[in-house]
């Protein structure tokens, strides 16, 4: 009697699991349960065969055999002919002449279906037998039925953590899609952004949105164009690239859905904190603002969050952040290092990048930080540099926006 392994572990650590023994556990299940389901139905078959013997035995073959018992006596011989139980041979001199041979064969095939090494069996001896094989027809088929149930009583469990385990593969790959998608626009949105045009354009909108300027922005999408025809050659967009001029006009047209998708899908806090390099002008006004609140949380044991309210471009290389620290008419010189974690580093495809080398990593106008120092730098030709130290914290109600 064969037995099925119905063992299954644990569901609670399904979701700790990657996407491939996700996999794993799913086909091991799969198979597990493609296992018992066709053990039952064979022992199922099996039982009802079984079962169809014994109602044939005890319905066709004993009253025949007791009928033949009664005529002839429970030691008389008994045949097979054409799998039919006949009565001893006839005694008649004559059918002994003709028949005596298949006699003999049927007699041998009734004894052969007892496996007995006699020539022949009677009947009392062949009832003996079915009664034999009714009995442990009946034994397998209980031990079937056992067998059936404990089975039966596996699968629910089974379904169950493949159906845990499909959902959480669902779940996977949904996130995916997600990320596939965030992908997708994050490089749409740094095709215009790693321009000029774009670039201006882009960081006017988001302050408009968090509500430190109230000029909305518009971007013409040809000008981006010819920047890029300026910099990769006047044949860039056809390479195999001329799907990305439909691309960079619908976002420059589409501004203000850009700014604000690409909003979110550039926050992503981690918990690495990477340490990078923003050079700038800045007004008098905004640093002495920095400054006050700065001092004032030194001398309260505070921290003032600030929000910097703008796509906050940082490089990893502090010579590019001197490059940028150009301050206008009114303004002062300003080299922050940034210690953040949400930040992501600008990405194009399909060779449109501008080979600028700036490392470029980018955070989101959502991002939270704190002044862990200032400082300014020794006077050069009456040229002072103010070092500013920002620390990213979580996203916080209230934070105020950084003055620029």
């Amino acid at each position: 009697m064969s037995t099925i392994n119905t063992n299954t572990q644990s569901t609670q650590y399904i979701q700790t699991l990657s996407k491939q023994a996700l996999s794993e556990k799913k086909q091991t299940l799969t198979n597990q349960l493609k296992v018992i389901n066709n053990t039952i139905e064979s022992h199922r078959k099996q039982f009802r065969d079984q079962q169809k013997e014994i109602k044939h035995i005890q319905e066709r073959v004993f009253p025949k055999l007791m009928k033949i018992s009664d005529q002839y006596g429970s030691d008389s011989m008994i045949r097979i002919k054409n799998k039919q139980i006949r009565e001893q041979p006839s005694n008649s001199f004559l059918k002994k002449l003709f028949f005596g041979n298949r006699y003999k064969s049927e007699l041998k095939i009734a004894a052969e279906m007892t496996e007995s090494k006699k020539s022949h069996i009677t009947a009392s001896e062949l009832s003996h037998y079915l009664n034999q094989r009714i009995f442990k027809y009946e034994t397998e088929n209980n031990e079937l039925t056992q067998t059936i149930c404990s089975a039966k009583k596996s699968l629910p469990s089974i379904k169950k953590e493949l159906t845990q385990i499909n959902d959480q593969l669902e779940k996977i790959q949904l996130q995916e899609a997600k990320t596939e998608k965030i992908t997708e626009e994050k490089n749409d949105f740094s095709l215009i952004y790693q321009s000029n045009a774009g670039c201006k354009a882009i960081n006017a909108q988001a302050r408009n949105v968090s509500g430190s300027s109230i000029h909305s922005a518009r971007l013409d999408g040809k000008k981006i164009i010819r920047e890029y025809e300026r910099v990769h050659g006047s044949d860039i967009f056809t390479k195999g690239n001329k799907h990305y001029i439909f691309k960079l006009k619908y976002y420059a047209e589409k501004l203000n859905s850009l700014v604000e998708t690409a909003t979110q899908n550039w926050y992503t806090p981690t918990m690495t904190t990477e340490k990078t390099y923003r050079g700038q002008g800045m007004t008098i006004q905004g640093l002495q603002t920095l400054i006050q609140h700065f001092n004032a949380d030194k001398n309260h044991d505070h921290k003032t969050v600030y929000q910097v309210g703008q796509f906050f471009s940082t490089s990893s290389r502090y010579e590019i952040a001197e490059r940028f620290a150009k301050p206008r008419n009114n303004e002062v010189k300003v080299i922050f290092t940034v210690m953040g974690n949400s930040g992501s580093d600008i990405d194009v495809s399909d060779g449109l990048r501008f080979n600028d080398n700036e490392r470029e990593r980018l955070y989101s106008p959502l991002a939270n930080f704190t002044v862990a120092n200032l400082t300014r730098s020794s006077a050069q030709n009456n040229d002072y540099t103010y070092h500013i130290t920002l620390e990213e914290v979580p996203l916080q109600k209230g934070a105020k926006l950084l003055p620029y």
